[in-house]
Protein backbone atom coordinates (compact mmCIF):
# COMPACT_ATOMS: atom_id res chain seq x y z
CA UNK A 1 0.00 0.00 0.00
CA UNK A 2 1.45 3.36 -1.04
CA UNK A 3 1.36 6.62 0.89
CA UNK A 4 2.07 10.14 -0.26
CA UNK A 5 3.08 13.06 1.86
CA UNK A 6 2.86 16.69 0.99
CA UNK A 7 4.10 19.83 2.63
CA UNK A 8 1.92 22.50 4.18
CA UNK A 9 2.73 24.63 1.15
CA UNK A 10 1.16 22.07 -1.17
CA UNK A 11 -2.02 22.10 0.87
CA UNK A 12 -2.12 25.87 0.72
CA UNK A 13 -1.50 25.84 -3.03
CA UNK A 14 -4.31 23.33 -3.53
CA UNK A 15 -6.67 25.53 -1.52
CA UNK A 16 -5.69 28.59 -3.57
CA UNK A 17 -6.26 26.70 -6.83
CA UNK A 18 -9.73 25.67 -5.72
CA UNK A 19 -10.56 29.16 -4.43
CA UNK A 20 -9.39 30.62 -7.76
CA UNK A 21 -11.63 28.16 -9.65
CA UNK A 22 -14.62 29.09 -7.50
CA UNK A 23 -13.90 32.76 -8.14
CA UNK A 24 -13.61 32.31 -11.91
CA UNK A 25 -16.89 30.37 -12.05
CA UNK A 26 -18.74 32.15 -9.25
CA UNK A 27 -18.38 35.77 -10.34
CA UNK A 28 -19.92 35.33 -13.82
CA UNK A 29 -22.55 33.00 -12.29
CA UNK A 30 -23.53 35.74 -9.84
CA UNK A 31 -23.87 38.52 -12.40
CA UNK A 32 -25.41 36.41 -15.19
CA UNK A 33 -27.83 34.35 -13.07
CA UNK A 34 -28.27 35.41 -9.45
CA UNK A 35 -28.87 39.09 -10.14
CA UNK A 36 -31.65 38.42 -12.63
CA UNK A 37 -34.39 37.94 -10.04
CA UNK A 38 -36.99 35.23 -10.62
CA UNK A 39 -35.83 34.79 -14.22
CA UNK A 40 -32.42 33.88 -12.82
CA UNK A 41 -33.95 31.33 -10.44
CA UNK A 42 -35.72 29.66 -13.36
CA UNK A 43 -32.42 29.50 -15.26
CA UNK A 44 -30.46 28.03 -12.33
CA UNK A 45 -31.21 24.34 -13.03
CA UNK A 46 -29.57 24.84 -16.43
CA UNK A 47 -26.74 27.09 -15.23
CA UNK A 48 -25.57 25.09 -12.21
CA UNK A 49 -24.50 21.90 -14.06
CA UNK A 50 -22.56 24.08 -16.51
CA UNK A 51 -20.91 25.84 -13.58
CA UNK A 52 -20.09 22.49 -11.95
CA UNK A 53 -18.41 21.14 -15.07
CA UNK A 54 -16.53 24.41 -15.58
CA UNK A 55 -15.34 24.33 -11.97
CA UNK A 56 -14.18 20.72 -12.28
CA UNK A 57 -12.20 21.49 -15.45
CA UNK A 58 -10.62 24.71 -14.17
CA UNK A 59 -9.61 23.25 -10.80
CA UNK A 60 -8.35 20.02 -12.34
CA UNK A 61 -6.11 21.98 -14.71
CA UNK A 62 -4.91 24.11 -11.82
CA UNK A 63 -4.06 21.03 -9.74
CA UNK A 64 -2.16 19.47 -12.64
CA UNK A 65 -0.15 22.61 -13.26
CA UNK A 66 0.52 23.15 -9.56
CA UNK A 67 1.35 19.51 -8.93
CA UNK A 68 -1.25 19.18 -6.18
CA UNK A 69 -3.44 16.52 -7.71
CA UNK A 70 -3.17 14.32 -4.61
CA UNK A 71 -3.64 15.62 -1.07
CA UNK A 72 -3.77 12.28 0.70
CA UNK A 73 -1.46 13.25 3.55
CA UNK A 74 -0.74 10.04 5.50
CA UNK A 75 -3.53 8.30 3.62
CA UNK A 76 -3.52 5.71 0.84
CA UNK A 77 -3.54 7.18 -2.65
CA UNK A 78 -7.01 7.05 -4.16
CA UNK A 79 -8.26 7.78 -7.62
CA UNK A 80 -11.62 9.25 -8.46
CA UNK A 81 -13.26 12.19 -10.10
CA UNK A 82 -16.06 14.66 -9.63
CA UNK A 83 -18.25 12.90 -12.19
CA UNK A 84 -20.30 10.98 -9.63
CA UNK A 85 -21.40 14.10 -7.79
CA UNK A 86 -22.08 15.95 -11.01
CA UNK A 87 -24.09 13.05 -12.46
CA UNK A 88 -26.17 12.78 -9.27
CA UNK A 89 -26.77 16.51 -9.41
CA UNK A 90 -27.74 16.29 -13.07
CA UNK A 91 -30.27 13.54 -12.31
CA UNK A 92 -31.91 15.71 -9.67
CA UNK A 93 -31.78 18.70 -12.00
CA UNK A 94 -33.39 16.69 -14.81
CA UNK A 95 -36.21 15.60 -12.49
CA UNK A 96 -36.66 19.18 -11.33
CA UNK A 97 -36.74 20.49 -14.90
CA UNK A 98 -39.29 17.86 -15.98
CA UNK A 99 -41.64 18.59 -13.09
CA UNK A 100 -41.05 22.34 -13.44
CA UNK A 101 -42.03 22.19 -17.12
CA UNK A 102 -45.17 20.24 -16.23
CA UNK A 103 -46.09 22.75 -13.53
CA UNK A 104 -45.23 25.55 -15.97
CA UNK A 105 -47.74 24.18 -18.48
CA UNK A 106 -50.37 24.12 -15.72
CA UNK A 107 -49.44 27.70 -14.79
CA UNK A 108 -49.89 28.83 -18.40
CA UNK A 109 -53.25 27.05 -18.61
CA UNK A 110 -54.37 28.55 -15.30
CA UNK A 111 -53.34 32.09 -16.21
CA UNK A 112 -55.08 31.91 -19.60
CA UNK A 113 -58.30 30.33 -18.36
CA UNK A 114 -61.03 33.02 -17.99
CA UNK A 115 -62.67 31.12 -15.13
CA UNK A 116 -59.35 31.20 -13.23
CA UNK A 117 -58.11 34.68 -14.09
CA UNK A 118 -61.47 36.14 -13.04
CA UNK A 119 -60.64 35.04 -9.50
CA UNK A 120 -63.48 35.12 -7.01
CA UNK A 121 -65.57 37.25 -9.37
CA UNK A 122 -65.67 34.40 -11.87
CA UNK A 123 -68.63 32.44 -10.50
CA UNK A 124 -70.41 30.71 -13.36
CA UNK A 125 -67.63 31.34 -15.90
CA UNK A 126 -66.97 28.03 -17.73
CA UNK A 127 -63.44 26.65 -17.56
CA UNK A 128 -61.00 24.72 -15.40
CA UNK A 129 -61.73 26.70 -12.23
CA UNK A 130 -64.79 26.72 -10.01
CA UNK A 131 -65.73 28.39 -6.74
CA UNK A 132 -67.25 26.89 -3.62
CA UNK A 133 -68.29 28.17 -0.20
CA UNK A 134 -66.65 26.21 2.62
CA UNK A 135 -65.97 26.46 6.33
CA UNK A 136 -62.53 26.37 7.95
CA UNK A 137 -62.80 23.76 10.69
CA UNK A 138 -59.14 23.55 11.79
CA UNK A 139 -55.88 25.48 11.65
CA UNK A 140 -52.71 23.60 12.49
CA UNK A 141 -48.96 23.32 11.96
CA UNK A 142 -47.93 20.74 9.40
CA UNK A 143 -44.91 19.60 7.44
CA UNK A 144 -41.99 17.43 8.47
CA UNK A 145 -40.90 19.84 11.21
CA UNK A 146 -44.25 21.57 11.72
CA UNK A 147 -42.86 24.61 9.93
CA UNK A 148 -45.81 24.97 7.55
CA UNK A 149 -49.41 26.05 8.11
CA UNK A 150 -52.42 24.00 7.06
CA UNK A 151 -56.18 24.39 7.00
CA UNK A 152 -58.99 21.86 7.07
CA UNK A 153 -62.01 22.99 5.07
CA UNK A 154 -65.50 21.51 5.17
CA UNK A 155 -67.85 21.67 2.21
CA UNK A 156 -71.65 21.85 2.36
CA UNK A 157 -71.96 18.06 2.01
CA UNK A 158 -69.68 17.50 5.01
CA UNK A 159 -66.60 16.36 3.09
CA UNK A 160 -63.26 17.62 4.36
CA UNK A 161 -60.23 18.91 2.45
CA UNK A 162 -56.79 19.67 3.85
CA UNK A 163 -54.60 22.31 2.23
CA UNK A 164 -51.08 23.56 2.91
CA UNK A 165 -50.56 27.31 2.74
CA UNK A 166 -47.98 28.65 0.29
CA UNK A 167 -48.25 32.43 0.79
CA UNK A 168 -50.59 35.23 1.71
CA UNK A 169 -51.74 37.26 -1.27
CA UNK A 170 -53.66 39.71 0.89
CA UNK A 171 -54.16 39.86 4.63
CA UNK A 172 -53.80 36.71 6.72
CA UNK A 173 -56.48 34.04 6.34
CA UNK A 174 -54.78 31.61 8.72
CA UNK A 175 -54.44 34.07 11.57
CA UNK A 176 -57.98 35.37 11.05
CA UNK A 177 -59.39 31.85 11.30
CA UNK A 178 -57.22 30.87 14.26
CA UNK A 179 -57.41 34.03 16.35
CA UNK A 180 -60.56 35.86 15.27
CA UNK A 181 -62.94 33.05 14.35
CA UNK A 182 -63.13 34.17 10.70
CA UNK A 183 -63.92 30.73 9.31
CA UNK A 184 -66.39 31.29 6.45
CA UNK A 185 -64.41 30.94 3.25
CA UNK A 186 -64.77 30.87 -0.48
CA UNK A 187 -62.30 28.64 -2.27
CA UNK A 188 -61.15 28.35 -5.85
CA UNK A 189 -60.65 24.89 -7.33
CA UNK A 190 -58.39 24.16 -10.30
CA UNK A 191 -58.27 20.64 -11.73
CA UNK A 192 -60.15 19.44 -8.66
CA UNK A 193 -57.68 20.93 -6.16
CA UNK A 194 -58.07 23.95 -3.89
CA UNK A 195 -55.65 26.61 -5.10
CA UNK A 196 -56.86 29.77 -3.33
CA UNK A 197 -58.84 30.53 -0.18
CA UNK A 198 -60.52 33.85 0.58
CA UNK A 199 -62.14 35.07 3.80
CA UNK A 200 -62.87 38.52 5.24
CA UNK A 201 -59.34 38.39 6.69
CA UNK A 202 -57.61 38.05 3.33
CA UNK A 203 -56.66 35.83 0.43
CA UNK A 204 -54.07 33.06 0.30
CA UNK A 205 -52.53 30.70 -2.25
CA UNK A 206 -52.15 27.04 -1.41
CA UNK A 207 -49.31 24.80 -2.51
CA UNK A 208 -51.67 23.43 -5.18
CA UNK A 209 -51.54 26.69 -7.11
CA UNK A 210 -49.63 25.90 -10.33
CA UNK A 211 -47.22 28.82 -9.92
CA UNK A 212 -46.28 27.60 -6.44
CA UNK A 213 -45.67 24.08 -7.78
CA UNK A 214 -43.49 25.52 -10.52
CA UNK A 215 -41.41 27.43 -7.97
CA UNK A 216 -41.06 24.33 -5.79
CA UNK A 217 -39.77 22.08 -8.59
CA UNK A 218 -37.49 24.79 -9.91
CA UNK A 219 -35.93 25.08 -6.47
CA UNK A 220 -35.61 21.29 -6.30
CA UNK A 221 -33.62 21.45 -9.53
CA UNK A 222 -31.54 24.22 -7.98
CA UNK A 223 -30.84 22.12 -4.88
CA UNK A 224 -29.82 19.14 -7.02
CA UNK A 225 -27.49 21.24 -9.10
CA UNK A 226 -26.05 22.87 -5.98
CA UNK A 227 -25.16 19.51 -4.45
CA UNK A 228 -23.56 18.45 -7.72
CA UNK A 229 -21.47 21.62 -7.67
CA UNK A 230 -20.51 21.10 -4.02
CA UNK A 231 -19.55 17.49 -4.73
CA UNK A 232 -17.27 18.64 -7.53
CA UNK A 233 -15.72 21.33 -5.33
CA UNK A 234 -15.12 18.94 -2.41
CA UNK A 235 -13.46 16.37 -4.66
CA UNK A 236 -11.26 19.04 -6.16
CA UNK A 237 -10.29 20.41 -2.76
CA UNK A 238 -9.17 16.93 -1.74
CA UNK A 239 -7.24 16.72 -4.97
CA UNK A 240 -8.84 13.48 -6.14
CA UNK A 241 -9.30 13.63 -9.91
Amino acid sequence: MMFRYQSQGSHLLSFLVTAFGLLIVGVPFYFIVLRQGWAGVIAMPYAIPIAAVALAIIVAIGHRIGGTSTLSYRMPVRRGNAGGGIVAGLILVAAGIFMSFKAGADTHRYQNDPSCSAGFAGAGVPGGCRLEHMKITATYACGRHDNSSCLTLESADGSLSNVSLARNIRGNVYRGARDDGDRLAEVQYFDGRIVEVETRSGLLATTNLPLESEKFWTLMGLVGGFFGLVAAAVVMVRGIF
